[in-house]
């Protein structure tokens, strides 16, 4: 078959058809004769019930971020760029450096093994996971904005993704473009292209070349399909690498399972790409997989499996059948151990979905991570002596700081950080850990989303006996005019009233979650208490400022400085005074009346009052004036007005 090189006419087949520039397609090969007859063998065994893909199938790019708490790490300090780097989680690294791998460190190794075997090891802390996160955010954001709201992102823990690229690739070949001088085409990107750092082109698409695919190829003869992804895969890393200093690997294949295991083929930096055009080779693929490489099968799947195969033996397992970890168990001797229905029996609803991974089959769809998740939650574990006093605070900061970058605009610049290195087992002692606080610059946007619940799940007793209560959220967590500190001890009392309602006095804490769910896309009413608060601020910012100078200043920088301060001009008018129609003082217009009658005191004696020829005068209940310098009776209905003649006059207030 020949295939046009121009336009969409002659590509009625493209999507079977692996092809050259120029048109011509590749001879087809025996591939089976490529494989050994053990694999070969597999392959003509597929299940007769197993659900199979038709071609053309999917298109899907898995991208892994390499070693990314280590390389989120080395955003905020470059001194540790280059260098062994582990990442401490209480005992255990969460990962480690390459460099630090290649020294004998291991990911989940102990810190006191890993320390032992390369004491050049940086340990930095990973207890507060709101920095990853926000930078795992950020490059879903980057991916998704640049391949558009129609490509379905999907996210898996916070270092890897998922694209189901299948129509982007496809629209692309409906209107194929024509290939330049060198024989390279365009792939125009759809999605909004923000202003990059570097080659500007790479915000809007890529240049390709349809004789073979880019990076690490695991199947004889892709398609152009799949070779056009390649580029795509190769693109959106290096967008990672230019724009974020990130290193991914990825993996391109027909369906999840594959590309994630395809992926992991060639690490780092690196990218596979596993399409071939016979589902009997997904098959052969992860034949020799452990099977704790495929997605979905746990360690405690693992065991199960492992325990039926020693089950059917009749005896109890040893230590070459039985591993301890049950690291060596392949995918081909399950296949061939256990059939399909006792599998299924096993495993019950999930049976049908693993028995199909085992066979490199996965109909699972790419589903497109929301914009806001549907709850966000900080957890912590702690000792058997149970968590620290100050344990539910420090979580609460933490839960602030997520919530801010999740669920408002975008900060106005990086986040800066202060690093104090402690040691890694506190009091005890140890090797030092870096620890980074991050500065709140108090430059976040407004709130997106309002959570309304808030939950807290604490756990005493054994590993069964976690307990939650929940409540709405604190109104005051939202209110702008309020102080970050005053809004962490609202959310903190809220907090304190639920712990005290599952816990019991002087009971350990081994567990504590705090999460905010039930987001809305309204803000809640503010709390009266807010308004108080508030008013009471604004009044002692206006106190700190000289009222007096702030009245000469010109009128349009006075309003300005009013507007930073928050005052409002029309309280600080000057009171418009009149004459006195008996001694000419001018004096304001509310105490006239009293001035006209008392011009020497401001007020009126007791004698005065007692000889007054008002029929009221004795219905009136006395007062005296709260000033010592003062103090003279008068109707009560009058001190007010008394109070601001001698305020009038510059007099003391009591």
């Amino acid at each position: 078959m020949a295939l046009s090189s121009e336009g969409p006419d002659g590509l009625q087949d493209w999507r079977r058809a692996s092809v050259v520039p120029g048109g011509n397609r590749l001879p087809t090969r025996d591939t089976a004769a490529l494989r050994d007859p053990r694999a070969a063998e597999e392959q003509t065994a597929l299940p007769p019930d197993l659900p199979l893909e038709a071609p053309p199938g999917r298109i899907i790019i898995h991208l892994d971020l390499d070693a990314f708490y280590v390389g989120a790490s080395r955003l905020r300090d470059a001194d540790l760029i280059g260098k062994p780097v582990g990442i401490k989680q209480k005992g255990l690294l969460a990962t480690v450096s390459y460099e630090a791998r290649a020294l004998g460190c291991a990911k989940l190794g102990r810190v006191t093994e890993s320390i032992e075997r390369c004491p050049a090891l940086i340990l930095v802390d990973g207890e507060d996971l709101s920095f990853f996160r926000a930078t795992s955010r950020k490059v879903f954001s980057l991916v998704s904005t640049s391949l558009g709201p129609a490509t379905p992102v999907e996210k898996l823990g916070m270092d890897e993704l998922w694209m189901d690229v299948t129509a982007l690739i496809d629209g692309h070949l409906n209107a194929w473009p024509a290939a330049d001088a060198d024989g390279q085409r365009w792939f125009s990107l759809p999605g909004k292209h923000a202003a990059l750092k570097g080659d500007a082109a790479s915000s809007t698409g890529f240049h390709y070349s349809a004789t073979a695919a880019t990076g690490h190829v695991d199947s004889a003869l892709p398609s152009l399909r799949f070779i056009i992804a390649s580029y795509l895969a190769a693109h959106l890393r290096e967008l990672l690498q230019s724009q974020m200093s990130l290193s991914a690997s990825a993996g391109i294949a027909p369906n999840k399972a594959l590309a994630k295991l395809a992926g992991a083929a060639h690490k780092p930096a690196q990218q596979t790409l596993f399409a071939p055009s016979d589902p009997r080779d997904y098959a052969a693929y992860v034949a020799k997989r452990r099977l704790r490489s495929l997605g979905g099968f746990g360690s405690s799947i693992v065991e199960r499996i492992t325990d039926a195969l020693a089950a059917s033996r009749g005896s109890e397992p040893s230590a070459e059948q039985h591993p301890a970890d049950a690291s060596s168990l392949t995918t081909a001797e399950v296949r061939k151990r256990i059939d399909r229905q006792a599998f299924i029996h096993a495993f019950g609803t999930a049976g049908p979905r693993l028995w199909a991974a085992l066979w490199g089959q996965d109909s699972t769809s790419v589903v497109h991570a929301p914009e806001f998740p549907s709850t966000i939650s900080i957890e912590d574990t702690y000792a058997p002596t149970g968590a620290p006093a100050s344990a539910l605070s420090t979580l609460t900061a933490a839960l602030m700081r997520r919530l801010d970058f999740e669920l408002r605009g975008k900060e106005s610049k990086a986040p800066r950080f202060v690093r104090t290195d402690r040691p890694a087992w506190g009091e005890g002692g140890g090797p030092l850990v870096r620890c980074y606080e991050q500065i709140d610059d108090g430059e976040v946007g407004p709130w997106m989303r309002w959570p309304a619940g808030l939950r807290l799940s604490t756990m005493s007793g054994g590993w069964g006996s976690r307990v939650s209560r929940q409540t709405a959220m604190p109104v005051e967590l939202f209110d702008e005019t309020l102080t970050r500190e005053a809004r962490h001890a609202a959310l903190l009392r809220t907090l304190e009233g639920l712990q005290r309602l599952m816990c019991k006095p002087g009971a350990p804490v081994r567990l504590l979650n705090i999460a905010a769910f039930e987001l809305r896309t309204v803000p809640p009413e503010r709390a009266i208490g807010s308004w108080l608060a508030a008013a009471e601020a604004r009044t002692a910012q206006r106190q700190s400022i000289d009222m007096e100078f702030l009245l000469s200043l010109p009128a349009d920088i006075r309003a300005e400085v009013a507007a930073q301060h928050g005052i409002d001009l029309d309280d600080t008018r000057p009171t418009q005074q009149v004459a006195c129609l008996v001694c000419g003082a001018l004096t304001p217009p509310y105490l006239l009346h009293d001035h006209a009658m008392w011009p020497a005191t401001g007020a009126p004696d007791a004698e005065a009052e007692e000889a007054s020829d008002h029929d009221d005068a004795e219905q009136d209940d006395l007062a005296h004036c709260p000033l010592p310098s003062c103090g003279i009776s008068l109707p009560a209905r009058l001190v007010y007005e008394h109070r601001r003649w001698h305020e009038a006059r510059g007099s003391t207030s009591p």
